[in-house]
């Protein structure tokens, strides 16, 4: 087969190539959409989710006092805000509000797979067949901050490449293509920053660097590219949002930093790599007071109630720390060893004990019975009742369920699995694109790549290598890389 490029896009094909290529992704399409709406979509909204819920419907996500953007530390308004939008949406519509938000994200979800089918083309295959998987579907389920930042990752992954190839053209800041892609590129941009404040660490070099650089062998260079300028207050306006978040939990917490609950979350992760990853730990006498009948919850949460809440930080902050030094020395454990094997679980895409939770559960529901005590038992209805739940944030209304194409009760993935063997294979094949040309350091493929180990580390040294944190940043990675690995194979 034979290519033509110019400035970085494939332009055309031999007419037959291109005929068989198509009917490929038109079949491969087909697959994908049976699979999205093979399972039941539904809401589940898990204990934590119902704060999302409440700020949702009570609009507080910018409103409280004396707050800068969301209470107690955790300033991440951007999924309430969208569950918001969503809810005043669904008072239009034939459609309860929360079956509503979680529609929206299967829908998003395969809005993104689609289109990164035809726009990828062959090397997308694996890709949207693994996104497509029925884990992946069943997180779309759940309303916390990965059923929409998965496909919003997705997003600006094809955005951004994209952009970066046209990024030098003639008349580019006067292209319709151009700012329908920057638009959609700054949407899931602001996002995934107003959402989770970690991925800071992975998008902003991207960003910097993709647009900013020019390369001369493995000289870099600043340069000012066409479309550098609107990139830069891009991400300067994400840096001083960042900036202002450390401020303002120095001022009301005397601590510089976008994110609190570092203590809490340290002492969790030690206590899963304890008893998790050796589960004889169990059964040693003298952590039988850590094991704690088997949850870190039991003492986490004696601790919120002790000092009137997890986010009392000034109360909590001490004793998590002192329960962490306490923990070490009985265990044996070292703390910079776990930080290690932490990193090294991170970098393939995170623990998969937490896959086996909720979304095990709703794939095992799928095609069966719908409970809706079992998909909204959280804190919420066990304290005021199921009834006062609706009324409160669905306007009393029971929410609905779309039945699914098929009854399949588990998912035939090994996602962890695949995944991993994913990410190896895509940095072997890129490193040996890099070795094998010397050149084109400058790409966002490279930068993706730095970017995702800077956010492995910065996650390992707190031990949060969970699923859920890592698997929005490691779609990017994984979907850039791609990209750079299918624009080398089709230049050479």
């Amino acid at each position: 087969m034979q290519w033509e490029y110019k400035d970085g896009e494939l332009m055309k094909t031999r007419l037959k190539d291109t005929k068989i290529i198509l009917t490929l992704k038109i079949i491969v399409g087909l697959i994908v959409l049976y699979r999205l709406f093979s399972l039941d979509i539904y809401a589940v909204v898990p204990h934590d989710a119902v704060r999302y819920i409440r700020e949702a419907v009570a609009n507080t996500y910018i409103s409280e006092p004396n707050q800068l953007v969301q209470i107690r530390g955790f300033k991440f308004p951007g999924y309430p805000l969208y569950l918001s939008i969503v809810y005043k949406i669904s008072s239009l519509l034939p459609i309860d509000g929360m079956t509503l938000m979680a529609l929206s994200q299967r829908l998003l979800l395969g809005i993104g797979l689609i289109w990164l089918l035809f726009d990828l083309g062959l090397f997308a295959i694996p890709l949207v067949l693994f996104f497509s998987s029925n884990i992946f579907l069943a997180q779309s389920n759940i309303l916390y901050t990965e059923g929409l930042s998965i496909p919003m990752a997705i997003l600006f992954s094809i955005s951004l490449v994209k952009i970066y190839r046209i990024r030098n053209r003639e008349k580019v800041l006067l292209s319709f293509k151009f700012w329908s892609l920057f638009i959609l590129l700054t949407t899931s941009f602001v996002f995934l920053v107003l959402t989770k404040l970690t991925h800071m660490a992975f998008l902003l070099p991207i960003l910097i660097l993709a647009f900013t650089v020019k390369h001369k062998g493995f000289r870099l260079n600043i340069a000012r590219t066409k479309i550098a300028w609107a990139t830069l207050i891009l991400v300067a306006v994400a840096s001083v949002y960042v900036l202002a978040v450390s401020v303002d939990n120095k001022r009301q917490f005397n601590k510089f930093t976008p994110v609190m609950g570092h203590e809490r979350l340290l002492y969790f992760g030690l206590w899963t790599q304890l008893f998790y990853l050796i589960p004889e730990n169990k059964h040693r006498p003298e952590l039988a007071e850590f094991y704690d009948n088997g949850s870190a919850y039991n003492f986490l949460l004696a601790v919120d109630k002790q000092c009137g809440g997890k986010f009392e930080f000034f109360c909590t902050a001490p004793i998590h720390q002192k329960r962490t030094r306490e923990l070490l020395q009985k265990s044996g454990m070292s703390l910079p060893v776990e930080r290690i094997r932490s990193f090294a679980t991170g970098i393939i895409g995170g623990s998969k004990s937490e896959l086996y939770e909720w979304r095990h559960n709703i794939l095992q529901a799928n095609g069966g019975p719908y409970r809706l005590e079992a998909w909204h038992s959280n804190w919420y209805t066990d304290q005021y009742g199921i009834k006062k739940y609706l009324d409160t944030f669905n306007r009393g209304e029971n929410p609905q369920v779309f039945r699914g194409l098929s009854n399949s009760r588990k998912s035939v993935w090994k996602i962890r699995e695949v995944q991993a063997i994913m990410t190896v294979l895509a940095m072997l094949a890129f490193g040996w694109v890099i070795l094998k040309r010397k050149t084109d350091l400058h790409t966002p493929y490279v930068y993706a790549t730095i970017s995702y180990l800077v956010f492995i580390m910065a996650l390992a040294s707190g031990l949060m290598d969970l699923w859920r944190f890592i698997i929005p940043s490691w779609s990017i990675f994984i979907i850039t890389l791609s990209y750079g690995i299918a624009d080398f194979i089709n230049e050479s």
